[in-house]
């Protein structure tokens, strides 16, 4: 395959999905999300990763998907993979807290501590009270107090 076939193939995915292509919903493969988030809970990050990597394949636009590949990535040291994960969930849910924490986490572990921080800072203003953001507010705090220490 060349390199004109390669692109035409990968404009084929980006504009066409495949979860469109087969007509199926995001709601489908929540069981593969259950997988990989078991997977990730007992320690196998890269069983998560390669899970969370073929849901984003199938269904790019999911931000279900992109926060798993974000965490995932994170985890196995792929940062700026992560980095791209929480950004698409950052323009896909700009009024959510979590890509803004994922990005923040990756950032921080890329040493950008000042992108890191604002990052964080935007999580939490995104958190504002609510509570089933408590844990990840209690995560963004930890992690921000390091960011400005460095």
């Amino acid at each position: 395959m060349d390199e004109n076939q390669k692109n035409l193939a990968m404009d084929e995915l980006v504009d066409n999905p495949v979860i469109d292509r087969l007509g199926l919903k995001e709601e489908h493969f929540y069981g593969a999300v259950v997988q990989a988030n078991d997977k990730l809970s007992k320690g196998d990050v890269e069983g998560a990763f390669q899970d969370y990597c073929k849901l984003v394949l199938i269904s790019p636009e999911s931000t279900t998907f992109q926060l798993g590949l974000a965490q995932t990535a994170i985890a196995t040291g792929m940062l700026d993979l992560g980095l791209q994960a929480a950004s698409a969930v950052v323009m896909m849910q700009p009024d959510k807290p979590e890509g803004y924490f994922q990005s923040g986490r990756a950032c921080f572990m890329m040493k950008e501590f000042g992108l890191a921080a604002e990052d964080l800072k935007e999580a939490l203003d995104k958190c504002s009270g609510d509570a089933r953001y408590n844990d990840l507010a209690k995560s963004a705090r930890a992690l921000l107090l390091k960011a400005e220490d460095a």
